[in-house]
């Protein structure tokens, strides 16, 4: 009796340490696969293999476990209310269990009842708690973990369209997986989730990257259908960039998976057979291109009719592919075709409607016959917009940004367009008019909308988005500016839009940090905000030591932030509305500053067919436009490429420099006023990487670099990110002492790539002549922790960039120690000069609305009034001789702008052919301009005008004795 208790008791222990019964870590490996059909989709297997593990002998545990994951399998397959009432009856019996890995099950069984419901605080509320209590297991593959994050990523993305929460989960959800033994089909999702993701934050390299994994991983585990969408995701994407050589192959390859897995009637073929016609029509493939489009309009007759939207569709795409290869009858039949299947579908208000009309117009754009283009785009948008009645095209629609939709505003736009190249193509001033009323409306409606958005993100995609719009308001006032040169009023308005088209963000941050110096409260507040923002940006799942702690941390940062900003708005209600004011200098005060600076200036603005440019020649401003035609093209491919490469080519250089100066270049200094040194210029575009002092402004067909007429010879150019940024220039300084922060890279004597000698030879160079403090070997934190208590910051690092993220360029410290753009934007530094030896420090995406996303950029919104930063991986050597140079004029007292130039001049003028190649010296660029070095004091001054007093009268005594 006494050996059965003690054996009662044992196995009591037992079970009591375990928790689990023995058979229920066998049923949780047969759930992984049951959990890898539901996740492609296979419910009906799943629900077979759950009935088959139900035959063997199971533990209360187990059976209550499978009886979760029925319900679990109802809510995939739709079946919403059997789930619900399973997953209800079962709730109290789940938490007597006490068991994370059940409990964590029932989380999210019902967070993916939420998602079904469309209920998304609910649906991320059950996430939440169901990754975090699933995390806590030691278990090799966690699947459910796996679908509780997943589901958080479609969440964000597809429900709520919050990108960068999407793009912080599929990250933890990758890290994850990084665990796991093999790949399986969750590695194959989650690259698709992170290409999605990256396609909507327009970043299309890296969405291809990811997406191309996914594609690979399918193939190899059979998943067909996701294959598929990868190959059609890559193909679109493409597609959108007009890459259509490229894309071609993707669609090809997708139809050729459709017609495999669905057969050769399947629906998704039409869109497919319509889009890849396109493509060949745009390639030039007329065989191909109609082959395709009539395949889909086959399938399109048979599968939905001939009175069907989808028979509309491939109508309107056959009629663009006529009028592209000249067909314009065969066009004007389709397209009419098309117009009447939505007219009878839709009836009079639809904006499906809407967009036939405005094929219509695009049809008879394409003819040059405006009126009837302007008829047809005003019907648009009388069908496109609530009461919206009028067909007089003087007319257009009251819009306000809340209620106005994206396709009205591509409507207005398109409308616009029609009216710019109608009136200057005509010599319609009525249209012109016309078009110069809508555009302020567009004007104001975009800005509104942008006022509204409260992360950063969307404002800069937004912007980018509509360039375009800005674009046909720089061509209404450029043309009126010529048509009536003594009205002041156009070339202001010319310039407003250019000032609007630049580096926003920057400015609206700069104008805040005013309010840094007037409350050490307030200076802490904004701090912590910048620092929170900073860390949201960068807490990414390889940051994370465990996905609860890294959700925990990212919902912690956020209250913070919710709670810091809410104080700021209380506090200090004027710091947010910065952003509701425009920081636009008026044309007046940008002349009494360049007058003060001794400069000429060009403000350019990159369209799709020309460049605009504001020009100051000394005396008065004019409007410009380039065509950017073959031979500018050209000349710019053939001087960059000279340039990059180091060719050894300077009479082709010479030639394609002196074409661009005269392009870019001239009308600003044509007259050579001699007290003008400098240009001011504020690029924008590919401009930005434009090194304008290498331009040449005479020819003399010497075949030496060395012998060019460079324009650096005559002016030093200084960079602005914004004309509006001219007027918040910091004053030079009158102390006669100015401390310097010395950063260089790690130097690894087994790493050929990665060496600096120069690094350490310009540090050297420096400290002999500026006090301050200098690490030879620095880390990033070294920078962070120093930023704010210096007035010079010299790094001289490695530098990467990064042309597809906004905020992924970097200077490298070291292999693991890397200073990302997103990092200095939590940090104070409000140096005066930040000079940036690396390599590409001046180079990242570009942005419509904002330019170049650079380190340098980063380095200005953090408070540096001026920064030299470099386009391209430049010599070390001769880095090092020019920044010797500049930091030796710089101590006496020549401001920084002029110092680099005399800097670059000196390689230049001491060098031969091959050594004065502007590959060596014109990386540099110089984005505001400040003077640092050591200023007479006022005894200094009064000993030397006593001391040449004394000279002449010393002088006067001996020649009057004489």
């Amino acid at each position: 009796m006494r050996l059965a208790c003690l054996t009662c008791a044992l196995l009591s222990l037992i079970f009591a340490v375990s928790a689990q019964p023995p058979d229920f870590e066998l049923i949780r490996k047969d759930l992984e696969k049951v959990d890898s059909l539901i996740f492609t989709f296979n419910e009906i297997k799943a629900y077979l293999f759950i009935k088959d593990l139900r035959k063997q002998q199971l533990s209360k545990e187990a059976l209550l476990l499978l009886d979760v994951y029925d319900a679990r399998i109802d809510f995939h397959s739709g079946n919403l209310g059997n789930g619900l009432k399973k997953l209800g009856a079962l709730k109290e019996r789940v938490d007597r269990t006490g068991d994370n890995y059940i409990i964590g099950n029932w989380l999210l069984s019902k967070g993916i009842f939420h998602f079904r419901k469309r209920e998304h605080e609910a649906t991320l509320a059950l996430l939440d708690s169901a990754s975090t209590i699933l995390a806590r297991l030691d278990i090799s593959m966690n699947s459910p973990l796996i679908f509780s994050l997943h589901f958080k990523v479609l969440t964000y993305h597809w429900r709520l369209s919050d990108v960068e929460s999407a793009l912080l989960e599929a990250q933890a959800l990758i890290r994850l997986l990084e665990e796991f033994p093999r790949e399986t089909v969750y590695h194959a999702s989650v690259h698709y989730s992170m290409g999605s993701i990256y396609n909507s934050r327009a970043e299309a390299e890296l969405a291809r990257t990811h997406i191309a994994k996914s594609i690979v991983t399918a193939s190899r585990l059979g998943w067909g259908n996701l294959e598929t969408d990868g190959y059609v995701v890559i193909g679109n994407s493409l597609f959108n960039d007009k890459q259509f050589d490229k894309a071609i192959p993707y669609y090809t390859e997708a139809i050729r998976k459709i017609q495999v897995f669905e057969g050769q009637q399947a629906y998704s073929l039409i869109n497919y057979y319509n889009n890849l016609g396109y493509m060949y029509s745009m390639v030039s493939d007329t065989v191909e291109s109609y082959a395709s489009l009539y395949r889909s309009l086959s399938l399109a007759k048979r599968l939905t009719g001939t009175s069907s939207l989808e028979y509309a569709m491939i109508s309107s795409s056959l009629a663009k592919a006529h009028l592209h290869f000249g067909r314009t009858d065969s066009a004007k039949i389709y397209l009419s075709k098309s117009l009447q299947i939505k007219e009878s579908v839709f009836g009079s208000n639809h904006i499906e409607l809407a967009w036939g009309y405005a094929g219509m117009a695009d049809f008879f754009f394409e003819q040059q016959l405006y009126d009837s283009a302007l008829h047809y785009i005003q019907k648009s948008l009388v069908v496109g917009v609530r009461d919206f009645n009028s067909i007089n095209i003087y007319n257009s629609p009251s819009v306000s940004g809340k209620e106005t939709s994206n396709d009205v505003f591509q409507l207005m736009g398109r409308k616009l367009e029609y009216l710019v190249k109608a009136g200057y193509q005509n010599n319609t001033m009525e249209y012109v008019m016309i078009a110069r009323e809508l555009f302020q409306s567009l004007d104001t409606l975009l800005f509104d909308s942008r006022r509204r958005l409260k992360d950063d993100l969307s404002k800069i995609y937004l912007m980018d988005d509509m360039k375009r719009v800005l674009e046909f308001g720089l061509e209404v006032y450029f043309g009126l500016s010529k048509d009536y040169p003594d009205s002041v009023i156009y070339m202001e308005k010319f310039y407003r839009i250019l000032q609007k088209s630049k580096s926003l963000m920057l400015v609206e941050e700069i104008e805040k940090s005013k309010w840094l110096a007037s409350d050490p409260y307030f200076k802490d507040l904004v701090k912590r905000e910048r620092s929170i923002m900073s860390n949201l940006a960068g807490i990414t799942a390889t940051s994370a030591t465990r996905i609860d702690t890294f959700s925990t941390k990212r919902l912690n940062l956020i209250s913070e932030l919710d709670s810091v900003r809410g104080e700021l708005l209380n506090r200090f209600p004027g710091y947010h509305q910065l952003a509701l004011r425009e920081h636009i200098l008026s044309l007046p005060r940008l002349a009494e500053i360049l007058k003060k600076k001794n400069s000429l200036f060009i403000e350019y603005f990159v369209g799709e067919d020309y460049i605009y440019s504001l020009v100051w020649d000394g005396v008065r401003f004019s409007c410009h436009r380039i065509d950017q035609s073959e031979g500018f093209r050209a000349n710019l491919s053939l001087f960059l490429e000279i340039l990059s490469e180091g060719r050894d080519e300077p009479l082709e250089y010479e030639e394609a420099g002196f074409y661009l100066y005269n392009a870019l270049v001239r009308e600003a200094v044509k007259i050579d006023r001699k007290n003008f040194r400098a240009v001011v210029i504020v690029p924008d575009g590919f401009l930005s990487f434009l090194p304008f002092e290498a331009l040449i402004r005479r020819k003399n067909g010497l075949a030496d670099f060395s012998q060019l007429d460079y324009l650096i010879r005559r002016y030093s150019v200084e960079h602005s990110f914004s004309s509006s940024l001219l007027a918040k220039e910091a004053p030079a300084l009158e102390a006669t002492k100015y401390r310097i922060l010395g950063l260089g890279a790690y130097y690894n004597k087994t790493d050929s790539q990665r060496r600096l000698p120069g690094s350490k030879r310009e540090l050297n160079s420096i400290e002999k002549l500026w006090e301050g403090h200098y690490f030879y070997e620095a880390t990033k934190g070294n920078l962070i922790d120093n930023a704010s208590k210096f007035d010079i910051i010299h790094v001289a690092v490695h530098g990467v960039s990064d042309n597809n993220t906004v905020n992924g360029s970097y200077l490298e410290f070291s292999k693991e120690d890397r200073l990302y753009a997103s990092d200095l934007y939590s940090i104070v530094t409000n140096a005066r000069l930040v000079v940036l030896s690396a390599c590409e420090s001046g180079l990242g995406k570009v942005m419509g609305g904002e330019g170049v996303f650079s380190v340098g950029r980063a380095f200005k919104f953090s408070g540096a009034h001026a920064v030299v930063q470099s386009a391209w991986r430049a010599d070390d050597g001769a880095s090092s001789v020019i920044m010797e140079y500049f930091y030796g004029q710089l101590k006496k007292g020549i401001d920084s702008n002029e110092a680099l130039k005399l800097a670059k001049l000196s390689i230049v003028n001491s060098g031969d052919n091959k050594t004065a190649h502007p590959i060596r010296w014109a990386a540099f660029t110089s984005y505001g301009s400040v003077a640092v070095g050591e200023k007479p004091s006022l005894a200094t001054w009064l000993l030397a005008i006593l001391g040449i007093a004394l000279f002449l009268l010393t002088r006067h005594y001996y020649l009057h004795r004489r």
